[in-house]
């Protein structure tokens, strides 16, 4: 403490004699044998340190390093295991508050784990004015100091509690002689009862006990046990060494059990494999401990019979095997789940691969973080079903994958404990295909249904309306007529859109015949597109094709035609006044695409499922059979339509399997 006084008065005639150098002030401050830091302004921002606190710090000489700044330091700083805020450093409250501080014990601790020990004073620095400019501290590094009073402490008070406790040794020592001696006394009076309870206890234990010369292993006594477990009557084993009763299925167990009784005075719970007298093979739990009988060795040994349970064991055992392996190779994913959290303890493969999730992005998280669950409250149904103690087998819910899709798929659960821990086994079955086929096949169905009853009586319709047509064109040329020429017009006109919607109606029926040929669906938009294009004028609108080279198909050119001038009229119809049509065809996997797309305002998520039911239509004057047609149009050319669709436009791609063989054909 007089080094740090001496020191004081140094720092302060040096900060007195300001006219002196910057360099000679660093100079004479470097020579100081004590840790120096300077704050220059009031702010503290820049606090400088000389070359003993840079040391400390670990730090270049004079290196500005302040709590204060912006910069983070490498270190915490703590007060009786308190972390200090850069308003409770000593440097800061000399600056900040005018305090003097004085024997100021601070902890350092760097992210490698050093720690350092420092004393601080420090005083702040008036100007001319007598106003606060800045503030000094010194300091003293006391970690050595520190670590050797707190040795020096633990020393006595280690030393202390050992003078205590051999205080009480001794203490417990005397009283215990003393009771010793009067126990020594009741010992021989109860010696003869114990010796009666041992006899008891040794004969009527569940387990079997043995004793047995150690050097030969020749049995000296058995209990009850041992006759009924091992088989054996008294006089078949008493005399007799255990070689020659040949209890030991394996020797080189026994050798083993003895080499470690030798070594250890005594073996706990060794297993080992005895043969009994019918033969069988049985597991016991061997402990055994040497004793002196008559100045000569035995073995003590008492032995649990563990084949049933090791039986069982092997049981468990299997059965988890069967089960991991029916978890983990099932074709229906499965996890298994917390039952409070829905934390992920385990999946299988198929898990993962219908969720696009890896392992270790599932493993340890909730089923919530994930999002797996499209709506939660199925998730809160099961669980409260579930603690109920009823099942949940087959409930339709939708799941959402790594990418976001929404899936559809049969829930089931069960409850089962790990170790303590309620959980579920939760198996989904991922109907969505399914689901997808059984709306497809409905539609089918419609048309079909549709399709027959066109073959049965679109010809009849057709017929007397041709005579109908007919009679009113002869009466139209009629002079008499004259001033019903227009009403003439009009039954005509109406008469031949009955004969298209019926023309339309009978492109559905199953049993219309096509004629397949090799062609390219490229040519087929080229000599329809002048057409296309003059329907899409009217409109102020128009069309864009982009035409890839595809391979050859079998198509009936005649229906491509209408399969394409229906898909183009629908998108044309679906815009406003302005707006384009785009027709593109590619090859994509295997597949020639044909896609038409237009830039409406999409359609309604709720009819996409209707689309393609015959007299379903969204437009006011629509017959409801232009899909339809191209659905079953596509259909007897084996291909599939589907539909992207939103708020900027909707796009038809009809994919067509290629003809084995065929190569591609330039574009025409």
């Amino acid at each position: 403490m007089e080094k740090e006084k001496d020191t004081d008065l140094n720092i302060e005639l040096l900060m007195s004699n300001i006219s002196l150098e910057h360099n000679q002030i660093n100079a004479l401050l470097s020579l100081l044998p004590i840790g120096i830091s300077i704050a220059s302004d009031i702010s503290c921002c820049k606090i400088r340190h000389n070359p003993i606190a840079a040391k400390f710090l670990r730090i270049p000489e004079w290196h500005i390093l302040s709590f204060s700044a912006d910069n983070p330091i490498p270190f915490k700083i703590l007060r009786h295991g308190k972390k200090l805020s850069p308003e409770e450093m000593p440097v800061q409250r000399a600056a900040w508050y005018g305090e003097v501080i004085t024997g100021d014990e601070l902890e350092f601790i760097w992210e490698d784990g050093t720690r350092k020990t420092s004393l601080w004073n420090a005083k702040p620095i008036y100007g001319d004015k007598g106003i606060v400019t800045g503030a000094i501290a010194v300091f003293e590094d006391i970690t050595t100091r520190t670590k050797m009073e707190n040795d020096l402490k633990a020393f006595q008070q280690h030393l202390s509690e050992l003078v205590e406790e051999r205080t009480e040794q001794l203490e417990r020592t005397k009283q215990d002689l003393n009771q010793e001696i009067e126990g020594h006394i009741k010992t021989e009076q109860a010696l003869s009862l114990s010796q009666i309870q041992v006899s008891k206890v040794f004969r009527f234990c569940p387990d079997v006990i043995t004793i047995s010369t150690l050097k030969e292993g020749r049995y000296v006594k058995i209990n009850d046990a041992y006759m009924k477990l091992i088989g054996y009557e008294l006089h078949e084993v008493i005399g007799h060494t255990i070689e020659e009763i040949g209890l030991w299925a394996f020797p080189s167990e026994r050798d083993m059990m003895l080499q470690q009784i030798k070594e250890q005075g005594n073996t706990r719970n060794f297993e080992g494999h005895l043969r009994i007298k019918s033969g069988e093979v049985r597991i016991f739990l061997i402990s055994g401990e040497i004793i002196d009988i008559d100045g000569e060795e035995h073995l003590l040994c008492v032995s649990k019979d563990i084949t049933e349970r090791k039986r069982m064991q092997e049981k468990l055992r299997l059965s988890e095997e069967r089960f991991s392996k029916a978890f983990k190779s099932s074709p229906y994913p499965m996890c298994i789940t917390s039952l409070e959290e829905g934390r992920l303890i385990d999946i299988n493969d198929t898990y993962c691969f219908t969720t696009g999730y890896s392992p270790e992005e599932l493993i340890g998280r909730t089923i919530i973080q994930l999002g797996l669950w499209v709506n939660r409250a199925d998730g809160c149904q099961v669980k409260n079903k579930i603690k109920q103690n009823e099942s949940v087998s087959n409930l339709e819910i939708l799941f959402r994958t790594k990418s976001g899709e929404q899936r559809l798929g049969l829930y089931s659960a069960e409850r089962l404990d790990i170790n303590g821990e309620p959980c579920l086994l939760n198996i989904v079955k991922d109907i969505t295909e399914n689901k997808k086929l059984e709306i497809e096949m409905t539609r089918l169905d419609r048309l079909n249904l549709v399709g027959e009853m066109a073959a049965s009586i679109g010809h009849e319709i057709r017929n007397p309306m041709t005579t109908v047509r007919g009679y009113l064109q002869i009466l139209r040329e009629n002079k008499d007529y004259i001033q019903e020429i227009d009403y003439f017009d009009l039954m005509i006109e109406e008469l031949d859109t009955a004969n298209s919607i019926i023309t339309e109606f009978l492109s559905l029926a199953n049993n219309k015949m096509v004629e397949l040929k090799p062609g390219n669906l490229n040519t087929v938009i080229n000599k329809l597109l002048p057409l296309a294009q003059a329907n899409a004028m009217i409109k102020d609108q128009y069309i864009k094709v982009e035409l890839n080279d595809l391979p050859e198909l079998l198509i009936d050119e005649k229906e491509m035609r209408q399969l394409i001038l229906n898909l183009v009229c629908n998108g044309l119809e679906a815009m406003s006044l302005s707006g384009s049509i785009t027709i593109r065809t590619y090859v994509e996997k295997g597949k020639v695409v044909l896609a038409v797309q237009d830039q409406g305002h999409g359609i309604d998520q709720a009819l996409l499922d209707k689309l393609g039911t015959p007299f379903f239509t969204t437009k006011e004057t629509g017959t409801g059979l232009g899909l339809a047609v191209c659905y079953r149009i596509a259909g007897r050319h084996n291909a599939k339509i589907s539909i992207d669709t939103s708020s900027a436009g909707t796009t038809f791609y009809v994919r067509f399997p290629k003809i084995a063989g065929c190569c591609c054909i330039e574009q025409v």
